[in-house]
């Protein structure tokens, strides 16, 4: 990039740079930014959730696909938002195994 075509961006500390600060960004994109990180919820797996529960993975994946749950389609990952109602029901199959 050649020299006239470089915008520079002043830092807090007075000196110029090529680079833009957090300062520089206008403030609706650093908006937008902060709320899609807010909407943003924690996903699990049922891997995760067996081990967490010290239960074997596949016995667990195994009822859950017993379990015939609208939602969940064959052979696809048993991935789910933490909170959530797939996420609750998969939770009640855990404390069924483990009971």
């Amino acid at each position: 990039m050649n020299r006239a075509a470089q915008k520079c961006f002043s830092t807090p500390s007075g000196r110029q740079s090529t680079w833009p600060t957090l300062h520089s960004i206008p403030t609706k994109e650093v908006s937008q930014a902060k709320e899609s990180t807010a909407t943003h919820m924690a996903k699990t797996t049922a891997k995760q959730m067996a081990r967490a529960a010290r239960i074997d993975p596949k016995l667990f994946r195994e009822v859950l696909c017993d379990e015939n749950f609208e939602w969940h389609r064959l052979n696809d990952r048993w991935t789910v938002e933490v909170g959530s109602e797939e996420h609750r029901a998969m939770e009640r199959v855990l404390r069924k195994i483990k009971n």
